[in-house]
């Protein structure tokens, strides 16, 4: 182990969070799309 590349576990958890927020986005845009009366498709 030299240190240089992130561990496999700060990996996942930055994968995790990155999804996280991507998924809370499409949340948003799916709310505001339903209250303007459009189809989330």
């Amino acid at each position: 182990q030299n240190g240089t590349f992130p561990s496999l576990t700060e990996n996942l958890q930055f994968t995790l969070g990155e999804k996280t927020e991507l998924f809370r986005r499409l949340q948003r845009i799916t709310e505001v799309s339903v209250k303007n009366g459009i189809s989330p498709v």
